[in-house]
Protein backbone atom coordinates (compact mmCIF):
# COMPACT_ATOMS: atom_id res chain seq x y z
CA UNK A 1 0.00 0.00 0.00
CA UNK A 2 1.31 3.66 -1.20
CA UNK A 3 0.30 6.76 0.83
CA UNK A 4 -0.76 5.45 3.58
CA UNK A 5 -2.67 7.56 6.45
CA UNK A 6 -2.25 6.66 10.21
CA UNK A 7 -4.99 6.79 12.54
CA UNK A 8 -5.75 5.23 16.07
CA UNK A 9 -9.13 4.20 17.28
CA UNK A 10 -8.27 2.72 20.99
CA UNK A 11 -11.30 2.41 23.32
CA UNK A 12 -9.50 3.04 26.74
CA UNK A 13 -11.07 -0.07 29.48
CA UNK A 14 -12.89 0.93 32.49
CA UNK A 15 -13.38 4.83 31.98
CA UNK A 16 -16.64 5.62 33.45
CA UNK A 17 -15.15 6.73 36.70
CA UNK A 18 -12.80 9.03 34.65
CA UNK A 19 -15.68 9.98 32.54
CA UNK A 20 -17.86 10.90 35.28
CA UNK A 21 -14.83 13.33 36.85
CA UNK A 22 -14.33 14.72 33.13
CA UNK A 23 -17.59 15.69 33.19
CA UNK A 24 -18.33 16.96 36.19
CA UNK A 25 -14.55 19.13 35.81
CA UNK A 26 -15.60 20.48 32.24
CA UNK A 27 -18.88 21.29 32.78
CA UNK A 28 -18.36 23.58 35.54
CA UNK A 29 -16.44 25.23 33.36
CA UNK A 30 -18.29 25.69 30.98
CA UNK A 31 -20.71 28.00 33.22
CA UNK A 32 -17.75 29.81 34.29
CA UNK A 33 -16.43 30.77 30.35
CA UNK A 34 -18.64 31.56 27.13
CA UNK A 35 -15.97 29.71 25.60
CA UNK A 36 -14.01 30.17 21.90
CA UNK A 37 -15.51 29.83 18.62
CA UNK A 38 -14.04 27.84 15.69
CA UNK A 39 -14.86 25.46 14.01
CA UNK A 40 -17.94 24.77 16.40
CA UNK A 41 -21.54 25.89 15.90
CA UNK A 42 -23.86 25.69 18.53
CA UNK A 43 -21.80 24.34 20.56
CA UNK A 44 -19.61 25.23 23.76
CA UNK A 45 -14.92 25.55 23.21
CA UNK A 46 -13.30 26.22 25.76
CA UNK A 47 -9.51 27.93 26.01
CA UNK A 48 -7.03 25.51 24.68
CA UNK A 49 -5.50 24.99 28.31
CA UNK A 50 -7.24 22.43 29.29
CA UNK A 51 -4.11 19.86 30.00
CA UNK A 52 -3.09 22.58 32.35
CA UNK A 53 -6.32 22.16 34.70
CA UNK A 54 -5.49 21.65 38.27
CA UNK A 55 -7.66 18.25 38.41
CA UNK A 56 -6.43 14.74 38.66
CA UNK A 57 -8.72 13.52 36.16
CA UNK A 58 -6.99 15.77 33.61
CA UNK A 59 -3.69 14.72 34.38
CA UNK A 60 -4.78 10.82 34.35
CA UNK A 61 -6.18 11.99 30.63
CA UNK A 62 -3.02 13.62 29.40
CA UNK A 63 -0.92 10.70 30.36
CA UNK A 64 -3.25 8.64 28.14
CA UNK A 65 -2.67 11.09 25.15
CA UNK A 66 0.75 10.74 25.94
CA UNK A 67 1.29 7.14 26.00
CA UNK A 68 -0.95 7.07 22.65
CA UNK A 69 1.25 9.90 20.45
CA UNK A 70 4.32 7.86 21.06
CA UNK A 71 2.89 4.97 20.02
CA UNK A 72 1.74 6.47 16.96
CA UNK A 73 4.98 8.31 16.39
CA UNK A 74 6.91 5.19 16.67
CA UNK A 75 5.04 3.48 14.30
CA UNK A 76 5.22 5.89 11.07
CA UNK A 77 9.47 5.56 11.52
CA UNK A 78 11.36 3.64 8.80
CA UNK A 79 13.94 1.67 10.83
CA UNK A 80 16.33 4.35 12.19
CA UNK A 81 20.17 3.95 12.42
CA UNK A 82 19.77 4.17 16.37
CA UNK A 83 17.45 5.91 19.50
CA UNK A 84 15.89 8.69 18.53
CA UNK A 85 13.90 10.91 20.91
CA UNK A 86 10.98 13.80 20.18
CA UNK A 87 9.65 16.41 22.49
CA UNK A 88 5.69 16.91 22.10
CA UNK A 89 3.60 19.74 23.02
CA UNK A 90 -0.17 19.18 23.80
CA UNK A 91 -2.74 21.81 23.35
CA UNK A 92 -6.45 20.32 24.45
CA UNK A 93 -10.07 22.08 24.76
CA UNK A 94 -13.10 20.66 25.79
CA UNK A 95 -16.31 19.99 23.49
CA UNK A 96 -19.82 20.40 25.15
CA UNK A 97 -22.20 19.69 21.96
CA UNK A 98 -26.19 19.82 22.91
CA UNK A 99 -29.20 19.50 20.39
CA UNK A 100 -27.89 20.95 16.91
CA UNK A 101 -24.64 21.19 17.48
CA UNK A 102 -22.03 20.67 15.32
CA UNK A 103 -18.19 21.43 13.96
CA UNK A 104 -17.72 22.84 10.60
CA UNK A 105 -15.14 21.15 7.97
CA UNK A 106 -11.58 21.82 9.30
CA UNK A 107 -8.11 20.94 9.98
CA UNK A 108 -4.96 21.57 12.36
CA UNK A 109 -1.68 23.84 10.70
CA UNK A 110 1.29 22.96 12.22
CA UNK A 111 0.86 19.91 14.14
CA UNK A 112 1.67 16.17 13.62
CA UNK A 113 -1.07 14.98 15.50
CA UNK A 114 -4.74 15.67 16.05
CA UNK A 115 -7.67 13.39 18.11
CA UNK A 116 -10.33 13.63 20.71
CA UNK A 117 -11.02 11.90 23.65
CA UNK A 118 -15.25 11.31 24.01
CA UNK A 119 -16.35 11.96 27.31
CA UNK A 120 -20.24 11.78 26.94
CA UNK A 121 -22.40 10.68 24.10
CA UNK A 122 -25.71 12.03 25.16
CA UNK A 123 -28.59 10.37 23.98
CA UNK A 124 -28.87 10.78 20.35
CA UNK A 125 -32.29 10.35 18.87
CA UNK A 126 -32.86 6.69 17.73
CA UNK A 127 -34.72 8.30 14.17
CA UNK A 128 -32.08 10.87 13.64
CA UNK A 129 -29.57 9.00 10.66
CA UNK A 130 -26.93 6.96 10.73
CA UNK A 131 -24.14 9.91 11.16
CA UNK A 132 -25.81 11.76 14.03
CA UNK A 133 -23.73 13.18 15.73
CA UNK A 134 -20.44 11.67 14.37
CA UNK A 135 -16.99 12.48 13.40
CA UNK A 136 -15.99 12.09 10.06
CA UNK A 137 -12.60 11.82 8.53
CA UNK A 138 -12.06 12.85 4.82
CA UNK A 139 -9.72 11.54 2.46
CA UNK A 140 -7.56 14.60 0.89
CA UNK A 141 -6.94 12.98 -2.05
CA UNK A 142 -8.02 14.16 -5.43
CA UNK A 143 -10.33 11.08 -6.82
CA UNK A 144 -10.43 9.25 -3.83
CA UNK A 145 -14.32 9.19 -3.93
CA UNK A 146 -14.39 7.84 -7.59
CA UNK A 147 -14.54 4.71 -6.22
CA UNK A 148 -18.13 2.43 -7.51
CA UNK A 149 -17.37 -0.76 -4.99
CA UNK A 150 -18.51 -0.22 -2.07
CA UNK A 151 -17.25 -1.69 1.42
CA UNK A 152 -13.52 -1.73 0.75
CA UNK A 153 -10.55 -0.67 2.42
CA UNK A 154 -10.22 2.20 -0.51
CA UNK A 155 -13.56 4.58 0.76
CA UNK A 156 -13.03 8.28 1.04
CA UNK A 157 -15.18 8.88 4.15
CA UNK A 158 -14.31 7.03 7.52
CA UNK A 159 -16.98 7.45 10.36
CA UNK A 160 -16.39 7.32 13.95
CA UNK A 161 -19.13 6.62 16.45
CA UNK A 162 -18.35 8.79 19.61
CA UNK A 163 -18.13 5.91 22.35
CA UNK A 164 -17.03 7.10 26.05
CA UNK A 165 -13.34 6.14 26.59
CA UNK A 166 -12.26 5.87 22.53
CA UNK A 167 -9.59 7.99 21.75
CA UNK A 168 -9.29 8.96 17.84
CA UNK A 169 -5.78 10.08 16.54
CA UNK A 170 -4.85 10.99 12.93
CA UNK A 171 -2.49 13.32 10.92
CA UNK A 172 -3.71 17.18 11.77
CA UNK A 173 -3.69 17.95 8.30
CA UNK A 174 -6.70 15.61 7.80
CA UNK A 175 -9.90 17.49 7.00
CA UNK A 176 -12.76 16.06 9.48
CA UNK A 177 -15.82 17.08 10.56
CA UNK A 178 -18.45 16.87 13.10
CA UNK A 179 -22.19 16.04 12.27
CA UNK A 180 -25.12 17.57 13.91
CA UNK A 181 -26.36 16.25 16.99
CA UNK A 182 -29.92 15.17 17.80
CA UNK A 183 -30.75 14.18 20.67
CA UNK A 184 -30.74 14.84 24.84
CA UNK A 185 -27.98 15.23 27.20
CA UNK A 186 -24.92 16.41 26.73
CA UNK A 187 -21.97 15.05 24.11
CA UNK A 188 -18.49 15.96 25.71
CA UNK A 189 -15.36 15.49 24.17
CA UNK A 190 -11.62 16.86 24.58
CA UNK A 191 -9.81 17.43 21.29
CA UNK A 192 -6.14 18.06 21.52
CA UNK A 193 -3.15 19.22 18.72
CA UNK A 194 0.10 17.83 19.55
CA UNK A 195 3.27 19.57 17.77
CA UNK A 196 6.24 17.32 17.89
CA UNK A 197 9.93 18.05 17.44
CA UNK A 198 13.12 15.67 17.26
CA UNK A 199 15.59 16.04 19.45
CA UNK A 200 18.97 16.63 17.69
CA UNK A 201 21.73 13.71 18.39
CA UNK A 202 25.15 14.82 20.12
CA UNK A 203 26.76 14.02 16.20
CA UNK A 204 24.14 15.93 14.86
CA UNK A 205 24.96 18.79 17.57
CA UNK A 206 28.77 18.37 16.88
Amino acid sequence: MIFGTPMIAYPWPESDRLNEALRDVILAREKESKGLVRSNVHGWHSDTDFFTWDAECVRTLRNRVQQLTISLTRRIMLTPEGPRRFNYRLDGWANVGRRGSYNTVHNHPNCLWSGTYYVAAGQPDQDAGTQNGKLELLDPRVGANMMYIKGTRLESRFIVDPLPGLTVMFPSWVNHLVHPFAGEGERISVAFNIVTTEVPTAEQLA
